[in-house]
């Protein structure tokens, strides 16, 4: 049974969602980033979440201005994501307007092994943009890994919006096998893998701290011969976006199982690193990356 404050969180939801739908879409993401500036000053707790990660990540290299200054652009920036989440039913059609693709070539080359493809589609710029943008690529082939939330009333709505772009979710509980089959028919499987994994995860260095990591994608591209692509969606200055498909991480296998996962999945982190640092407003900061420790 869903508790009272994850139903008013879902009416709020619902509301917020009529209310932005109701406005264009260019007034609606100006909207969005003073709605962020007011969101940094009211939510203390991910403000000083995102600020304990950022003066660890960057200590020693940033001023405490340039840390508060990146801080309160992320909160802009999140906001407007939320707003192009909820409009993406509308936009959809609209995509090739607002983003340039770089790198298609690399999607290309990865399908032409038939053994479908592992997208990592970490939290940065706007990944739901990202699904729209592999549901043009890849009509009827595109698959994401969907972890639920705590709110199950919020959970559906939002995996309804993404399915309603063409995104076929698989849910947790049976995504090994799900997964396993898109792949062999030469689909995309999507994963969000960049969040702490808990005692789940493999650790690796990530901005000089280990964090766990979800080692899913990797033990998928060992186990199957799919390789993993790295894709990112970088916001530009006038709110248009560059998605950017990464060369394939080439895998290395010693035939040490366990060995191979930690250093592959280290290879994908480090170029997610070199991304959050040149672009560090762009990525979750509010989440605790690092809580699980060795």
């Amino acid at each position: 049974m869903a508790k009272i404050s994850h139903y008013i969180e879902y009416v709020f939801v619902l509301n917020l969602r009529f209310l932005i739908l109701c406005l264009p879409y260019k007034f609606a993401l100006f909207l969005g980033g003073i709605l962020g500036k007011f969101a940094y000053f009211v939510d203390k707790k991910h403000r000083n979440i995102a600020a304990t990660n950022l003066e660890k990540a960057f200590k020693g290299e940033k001023t405490k201005e340039e840390l508060i200054k990146i801080n309160k652009a992320l909160f802009s920036h999140l906001c407007k994501c939320l707003i192009e989440f909820i409009m993406l039913p509308r936009i959809k059609g609209k995509i090739k307007n607002i983003v340039k693709i770089e790198g298609l070539e690399n999607l290309h080359a990865a399908f032409k092994r038939e053994k479908g493809a592992i997208m990592l589609v970490p939290h940065f710029g706007n990944w739901e943009i990202a699904g729209a943008v592999y549901c043009m690529l890849l009509p009827s082939r595109s698959n994401a890994i969907a972890f639920p939330q705590s709110n199950k009333l919020t959970d559906r709505l939002i995996n309804k919006s993404r399915e309603s772009i063409g995104i076929k979710m698989i849910y947790t509980g049976n995504a090994i096998k799900t997964a396993l089959q898109c792949l062999r028919r030469n689909e995309a499987v999507g994963f969000l893998a960049d969040q702490d994994a808990r005692g789940d995860g493999v650790f690796i260095n990530f901005f000089g701290r280990p964090a766990s990591t979800n080692k899913g994608p990797v033990v998928f591209a060992l186990k199957t011969g799919a390789p993993i692509l790295m894709t990112f969606m970088i916001r530009q200055k006038d709110d248009t976006h560059l998605f950017v498909i990464e060369p394939e991480v080439v895998m290395e296998k010693t035939g040490d199982y366990n060995k191979d996962i930690l250093v592959n999945t280290q290879k994908w982190n480090d170029i997610l690193e070199t991304y959050v640092r040149k672009y560090p407003e762009q990525w979750f900061w509010v989440h605790r990356r690092w809580k699980t420790q060795p």
